[in-house]
């Protein structure tokens, strides 16, 4: 099966709704989004305090490593929220373009 045949079979198959199961596919629901959501948040607060705990027993300057890393996390933890609620990050370049680019013909 060339490659035409299987694109065409997959768009037929994506617009008419009768897409298989996948496994490793993404929460569309608003249910598996919030929890997308909470975990993102979670990950980047857990590494930013696991990071600071090891930074000051690694320099012995007791809370002031917690705190920024923290901080540090809590940043990534928004940016990654962001990434999320917008859908960026599931286009190549972190960029959710639907239109093809200029300067480029596509057929």
């Amino acid at each position: 099966m060339d490659l035409d045949a299987r694109l065409h079979k997959a768009r037929e198959r994506n617009a008419t709704g009768k897409s298989t199961s996948d496994p490793n596919a993404l929460p569309t629901g608003p249910i598996g989004i919030a929890v997308r959501l909470g975990v993102e948040l979670l990950a980047a607060l857990i590494v930013g305090v696991g990071a600071g705990l090891l930074v000051d027993r690694w320099l012995g300057s007791a809370p002031w490593g917690l705190i920024g890393m923290f901080v540090l996390g809590s940043a990534a933890g928004i940016v990654n929220v962001y990434r999320v609620v917008n859908g960026i990050g599931y286009a190549p370049g972190y960029r959710k373009d639907k239109t093809p680019s200029q300067g480029r013909d596509v057929e």
